[in-house]
């Protein structure tokens, strides 16, 4: 949920590579101005038609490098050798909000490859 004001939120899901279907990535952002914390509901009713993008950008963590987050695949990588998985690849996906909307959530999701 976005609770300070920023020009720009600028969010990556990192989904182990194969578990996820690329061409299925999905972003929509809601909020209410009388209950902010309904943004988390994701109802229709409070869906709010703001310009967001979602897209997959590969497995290689340099395709997150942006002049928004400076060393950007450097720290995401700091934190998941920290978690020990320095060593596990990633389906990326970057979702960019121009401009949110103050105590919006924006929810972004990707559709699982069923496991047999």
């Amino acid at each position: 949920m976005s609770r300070l004001p920023v020009e720009v939120l600028v969010m990556d899901m990192l989904v182990p590579e194969g578990w996820s279907h690329p061409g299925t990535v999905q972003v929509a952002t809601y909020g209410n101005l009388r209950d902010c914390d309904r943004a988390w509901n994701r109802s229709d009713a409070d869906h709010i038609p703001v310009t967001e993008t979602i897209a997959h950008v590969g497995q290689d963590l340099d395709r997150l490098q942006t002049p928004l987050i400076p060393n950007c695949p450097a720290m995401i990588g700091e934190v998941l050798r920290g978690l020990g998985w320095e060593k596990t690849r990633f389906d990326l996906y970057r979702c960019v909000v121009q401009y949110p909307i103050l105590h919006a959530g924006v929810a972004t999701r990707v559709d699982a490859i069923g496991r047999e």
